[in-house]
């Protein structure tokens, strides 16, 4: 590879890392079930990234994605979901094997401004 390629493809990676902003374990106020936890939120240029926790406390308990999620910037504007990592998206479902397993997933929605405060 050519040395300017390299630096240009070196200095877009920075530049990405950059202007990204990770929000650890943010305040929210109401959730949809009483074990899911946001542990992070990530606004880059690329995406806003969501991670997420739940815990199963059902026998037989199963979890997924509705494709109908959204957040609500600032403006009012309703962002809609790109895709589900880590879960399935509804009408499939992941099936929990035990009593107190966590699942680990992440959703992704079209990138933020920067300077977002918050989100619904």
């Amino acid at each position: 590879m050519n040395k300017k390629l390299l630096l240009l493809i070196a200095s877009f990676s920075i530049s990405v890392l950059v202007f990204s902003q990770t929000i650890v374990q943010p305040n929210y106020g109401l959730k949809s079930h009483p074990t899911l936890e946001i542990q992070s939120i990530v606004i880059s240029p690329a995406a806003t990234t969501v991670f997420m926790v739940i815990e199963n406390r059902v026998l037989d308990g199963s979890f997924c994605a509705d494709k109908n999620i959204y957040i609500v910037a600032e403006n009012g504007k309703h962002i809609k979901l790109i895709s589900a990592e880590g879960i399935p998206v509804c009408p499939d479902s992941y099936k929990f094997n035990n009593f107190g397993d966590k699942l680990h997933f992440s959703l992704v929605f079209p990138p933020l401004p920067l300077e977002t405060k918050w989100i619904d």
